[in-house]
């Protein structure tokens, strides 16, 4: 997977990544989600994958180790199928990424600043 920088407003960089957060995603996954959805790419789907490499990358990305879409794209799906990895991780009782307290905590301060700005 590629990396690229861009240049955004810092409160519309803001607003997306709380928008994200809300959403229980990240600001990389909600920007690939909606290109991927504005140009209407899809990755070619082969076979469903097996059992074993099935738990095995939803383990990786239950654990933290991968993000979302490299995890639907390991499993040769589509980045914005979240349903489709969302029931797979249910079916199989794999546990949901847990996010970092660092993490967690710098998105509250991003809801608190964005409110105290809000109520001014």
């Amino acid at each position: 997977m590629g990396q690229f920088t861009f240049l955004i407003d810092e409160d519309l960089r803001r607003a997306a990544k709380i928008y994200a957060a809300e959403r229980g995603t990240t600001l990389s996954d909600l920007i690939r989600d909606l290109l991927t959805s504005k140009i209407g790419w899809k990755v070619i789907m082969s076979a469903e994958p097996d059992d074993a490499t099935l738990r095995a990358v939803l383990a990786a990305y239950g654990d933290g180790l991968i993000e979302r879409s490299d995890a639907l794209q390991r499993l040769g799906r589509d980045p914005s199928e979240v349903l489709w990895l969302r029931e797979r991780m249910n079916e199989l009782g794999v546990a949901w990424p847990q996010q970092a307290r660092e993490a967690a905590e710098s998105q509250s301060d991003g809801f608190v600043e964005l409110l105290t700005e809000e109520g001014q």
